[in-house]
């Protein structure tokens, strides 16, 4: 519960900062040529449109977009599976261009998810949904799945041809729409655990693999309303790797190849360029047209110098080394900017009511998903070194330093308080947890989403 609040929050959130760009875009008025182009206030000083100020969304997609070939770039071939359909047609071109990509020979058909193609009501669309997502099936037990997923097998090819990619670039605009990975990607589970259903863990574990280096590639992206589709489906795929770590035909040396190529993914960077700089740009290039504010020139520049030390705020914060640094300081950061926004938002004629009203405090969240990103992964890291300890031993180890060196180089960190993930045996199982953002225990750990905890498990009974 507490997770599906924080994404509604977020997603809240990025609709304001789009609308507010749309907004913006369609209220801008002539530039005054007074305005003074500078680091303190414009941040950039190029490159510069027809009317002589900064054009940010040519400056993001320059930044991010520099020296990526399309052949390499993952959201190329991921367009080239999903299609192109959601893209408003005033912006295709425009998109196609910057990606420097040929289309035109690609699937005829766009794909098809499973609630388009189900001829199921919408309740039994939606159950049959959660079960292939979450448990092992076969294609004599959802006949209609296995269709649907053989229908869009070129299109899902397409996609693990994208996981292999190294570089992540989706154009940005003021009014671009984001590429709807979670799609391809709760596919890709279905035909896992359909994998895993018809005795084929090794071939399942390829798609979710696929699943997790596009979520990693997908770090890289020029804003961070482009990660939304990999936050909706990091938990589809969190599920299907356990069970997928569990199937019986799997040997110990198979688990262990598996803990490899988990390991060999590494952390996510922490993506503090893009907050630096897109975000910076997107609420700047809104701070610099919109005319709703009947502020002076000198005041705006006021609220741009206001905004960029905040910015500069947020990007000390997110350099601290440990998590619970960063966050203080950002929580700060974020408190302050609340403030602000109920008691300055409605002035529209005034620095401080521009700079309220193009402060909005999410940083926090952000911070929070990448720990927990990256402890979802150490915690399947360390439940397939478990795995594969069970397989040699016929029991699991009654701490984790048992799992070390054989199984593990050593015991992860939890980020989120600084020390070991935490561990329990219990009778022929275990409980694996992270303490989650709060940093403690909350009760007894379960993997239920909707108790109130942000304890982070994994129980295997």
């Amino acid at each position: 519960m507490k997770n599906g609040i924080l994404l509604l929050t977020v997603v809240l959130t990025i609709l304001v900062v789009v609308g507010l760009g749309i907004l913006a875009f369609w209220h801008f008025s002539s530039h005054d040529s007074s305005m003074a182009l500078s680091k303190e206030t414009t941040y950039l000083v190029e490159p510069l449109d027809e009317r002589g100020v900064p054009d940010y969304y040519l400056a993001i997609n320059q930044e991010f977009g520099a020296d990526v070939s399309p052949e390499k770039n993952a959201v190329v071939w991921l367009r080239r599976a999903i299609g192109l359909e959601d893209i408003d047609a005033k912006w295709r071109e425009g998109y196609i261009d910057l990606l420097g990509a040929d289309f035109s020979s690609d699937v005829e058909s766009e794909f098809v998810d499973w609630h388009e193609y189900s001829r199921y009501d919408e309740d039994q669309t939606a159950s049959m949904y959660s079960a292939i997502l979450t448990r092992s099936w076969s294609r004599e037990q959802y006949p209609e799945v296995y269709q649907w997923l053989a229908s869009c097998d070129r299109h899902l090819q397409l996609v693990l041809t994208a996981s292999q990619q190294k570089a992540y670039f989706e154009p940005l605009a003021v009014d671009s729409t984001v590429l709807p990975a979670q799609k391809v990607l709760r596919a890709l589970v279905a035909r896992a655990m359909l994998h895993c259903g018809e005795e084929d863990p090794m071939a399942g574990w390829q798609e979710l693999l696929a699943c997790h280096r596009l979520m990693q590639l997908a770090h890289s992206a020029s804003c961070w309303g482009q990660l939304l589709p990999y936050l909706e489906v990091a938990s589809d795929v969190f599920r299907a790797d356990q069970v997928l770590m569990r199937h019986e035909s799997l040997s110990a040396s198979q688990i262990q190849s598996i803990r490899v190529d988990v390991r060999a993914l590494g952390d996510d960077t922490l993506f503090v360029t893009m907050l630096d700089f897109t975000d910076r740009c997107i609420a700047l290039d809104a701070m610099l047209r919109d005319s709703q504010f009947q502020v002076s020139v000198p005041e705006r520049q006021r609220a741009m110098r206001m905004f960029n030390r905040r910015m500069d705020d947020v990007v000390n914060a997110l350099s601290m080394p440990t998590y619970r640094e960063r966050v203080r300081l950002i929580e700060k950061i974020d408190a302050h900017d609340r403030v602000m926004f109920k008691q300055d938002a409605g002035d529209f004629g005034s620095a401080e009511g521009m700079f309220a009203y193009y402060s909005c405090p999410v940083f926090s969240f952000w911070v929070y998903y990448h720990e927990r990103h990256a402890v979802m992964r150490r915690l399947i890291e360390v439940a397939l070194a478990l795995e594969a300890y069970s397989r040699q031993e016929t029991r699991f180890p009654a701490g984790l330093a048992e799992l070390v060196p054989a199984y593990l180089g050593s015991v992860p960190a939890d980020p989120f308080d600084g020390s070991e993930l935490k561990y329990v045996q219990r009778d022929r199982g275990y409980v694996l947890y992270s303490v989650g953002h709060n940093g403690i225990t909350d009760g007894e750990p379960s993997e239920e989403e909707e108790k109130e905890s942000d304890d982070i498990v994994i129980m295997r009974e």
